[in-house]
């Protein structure tokens, strides 16, 4: 018998790529979960995992079981989702918008997904635009809340709901002499090339790491500027120089390229949905809502702080 708590267990791990990150992550002991997924697997009978020294990769068998593990758990979470909040009679518009990272993130399609799902007859509007323009729009009211990273405090006008909090840390390629690190120190990065993000692209990011190589005491080494995220890693596939990036799930993934954990790097960004408390449009007050049931969904509430084992 398969139960639903495996196939989050089973997930963290595909996306951890590493049983010991995945445990930290369920918050269960290694050996329970190593237990846990050998069972998944007798019931299977299949293979779902390839033990490597540097951590796991799926088998063809786990790839194909990823898709239909999440597919179960996507079907879940509409089912609850939108038996609480649907009002098929629901009429309206609401405009929401998301920079470039911020679509990317599995949070934003599934709580799209369930509110278009709970008020089918609402037209949902969406728009891609920087912070900086988000802001803007809220402040004229032509959008009604935008997903975006924010490195610094939000203007003191707007509220916001934060949905979590990303680390920063270093991309290499697969073949630079600090793949093979487990944890990279700052003083490692001394006299290395780096690729930044133009200054304009995202200031606060811009500003966070210069900031981190001077309060380390290293001299920041500019190899090379992008415009994009996706130029960036770009870059870095391409020997360029090295990044610091935020991680998380991105575009295009991160094919090529090693992400390392840097010692002393003392930088995040915090994920929010940022919208203007006096907009008092009751679709408004309910996509916050749906957006709050998505993150404490049972579903996700499991894989994020399942029990200790």
């Amino acid at each position: 018998m398969i139960d639903l708590r495996q196939l989050h267990y089973f997930l963290a791990i595909a996306e951890a790529g590493n049983f010991h990150r995945a445990a930290q992550r369920v918050h269960i002991s290694q050996p329970a979960l190593s237990q846990r997924m050998k069972a998944l697997e007798e019931a299977l009978a299949v293979a779902l995992f390839v033990r490597t020294p540097r951590g796991v990769t799926l088998t063809p068998a786990g790839e194909t079981f990823v898709r239909g593990a999440r597919q179960v758990l996507r079907d879940l979470d509409l089912a609850i989702a939108g038996t609480r909040l649907a009002n098929r009679d629901e009429h309206g518009s609401i405009t929401i918008a998301f920079n470039e990272m911020g679509g990317q993130q599995p949070i934003v399609g599934r709580c799209l997904e369930l509110f278009r799902s709970a008020f089918p007859n609402v037209n949902v509007r969406l728009l891609e635009m920087g912070k900086a323009a988000q802001h803007e729009a809220l402040r004229e009211g032509s959008i009604d809340a935008g997903f975006h990273f924010s490195l610094l405090d939000e203007p003191p006008e707007f509220a916001i709901e934060r949905v979590e909090s990303r680390a920063f840390g270093l991309v290499v390629p697969e073949s630079h002499p600090l793949a093979g690190k487990a944890v990279v120190a700052m003083s490692d990065l001394r006299d290395q090339p780096m690729v930044l993000l133009e200054r304009e692209v995202n200031l606060d990011t811009h500003k966070g790491i210069v900031g981190a190589f001077a309060r380390a005491g290293i001299p920041l080494s500019i190899a090379a500027h992008a415009s994009s995220d996706a130029g960036l890693l770009t870059l870095v596939r391409a020997g360029f120089g090295l990044a610091i990036v935020m991680i998380g799930p991105r575009r295009g993934g991160w094919d090529g390229l090693s992400v390392l954990p840097v010692e002393g790097l003392d930088l995040a960004k915090d994920f929010v949905l940022a919208f203007n408390p006096g907009n008092r449009l009751p679709l408004l007050a309910k996509f916050i809502a749906m957006l709050r049931d998505t993150l404490y969904l049972p579903a996700a509430r499991e894989l994020q702080a399942g029990p200790t084992e």
